[in-house]
């Protein structure tokens, strides 16, 4: 005899799966906390670490998948809050549409720490072979392809949104 117990959606499709492919994905901000390296020579500086939920994966570049495949998977990216490793940041804000009104009078960044900036808020998320990844674990090829750049999303009546007006020349 058993114990019974209803399972949730998300239980159900959890377990093991194949990392997402390097491709363009449309994907949705749906978790931000503030944390720091947990080993290294960073340890207790600051980095947001997002959370990243796929909406559409138009551009997945493997044959033979449906672009609704991996809808609803997540992706982690950790970006850093120091001078000399702001790369991921800028590339978030920059895609948001932010980077210019996070600087301050003095051209320094002043990043949003805050996840309600965050959370909700929809980019391209360019995945990619990461060749440090590569060389440093030769052996796991799942962690060679990381999130690798970051670019405005553009609704379009292909999709039955609205195209965002601050990108059109069209009234």
């Amino acid at each position: 005899m058993g114990i019974k117990v209803n399972v949730s959606e998300q239980e159900q499709r959890s377990g093991d799966r194949e990392p997402l492919p390097a491709g363009k994905y449309h994907m949705a901000i749906t978790d931000v906390q503030m944390s720091s390296p947990a080993d290294g020579d960073n340890v207790g500086r600051p980095m947001l670490v997002f959370e990243f939920t796929v909406q559409d994966s138009p551009d997945t570049q493997v044959p033979g998948r449906e672009s609704k495949e991996f809808v609803n998977r997540k992706d982690f990216v950790n970006a850093c809050l120091w001078e000399g490793a702001l790369y991921t940041i800028v590339g978030i804000l920059k895609a948001l549409g932010e980077y210019e009104n996070s600087l301050d009078s003095g051209g320094d960044l002043d990043v949003p720490t805050e996840p309600e900036f965050y959370l909700t808020r929809e980019l391209y998320v360019r995945r990619a072979v990461n060749r440090k990844q590569k060389e440093r674990f030769p052996d796991i090829p799942d962690y060679w392809i990381q999130a690798q750049g970051y670019s405005p999303y553009k609704q379009t009546a292909s999709t039955g949104a609205t195209r965002q007006q601050s990108d059109s020349l069209l009234p």
